[in-house]
């Protein structure tokens, strides 16, 4: 199955569940189901922590259907920064140069 009907299929069941209804379709209003304010904030912390996504409470206002709220996640997913751990670099506090130097009373 691909990322895409993946991400589909998993939106599907959380609103199905959420709502206490046997079919989502793609374009079926999260709140014409009988979803409230409360529910947006159960959906969108089931969706962070299933799909890995940062989404708002917000976003399911502006994008209340399965289709609205992929084609968001489909283009913030893409548009996720990969972390590449080789350029990440310790930096360590530098020293007060006046205190690691040795003064010099030759002369």
């Amino acid at each position: 199955m691909g990322h895409d009907a993946q991400l589909e299929q998993q939106l599907h069941g959380l609103f199905a569940t959420l709502l206490e209804v046997d079919r989502v379709g793609a374009h079926d209003d999260f709140f014409e189901l009988g979803g409230d304010s409360l529910q947006v904030i159960k959906l969108v912390s089931r969706m962070r922590r299933i799909l890995q996504v940062e989404v708002s409470p917000g976003d399911v206002f502006d994008h209340p259907t399965v289709a609205g709220l992929e084609k968001l996640l489909r283009t913030r997913l893409s548009n996720k920064p990969k972390t590449d751990t080789s350029t990440h670099q310790s930096v360590e506090p530098k020293k007060n140069q006046e205190n690691t130097q040795a003064a010099d009373f030759s002369g």
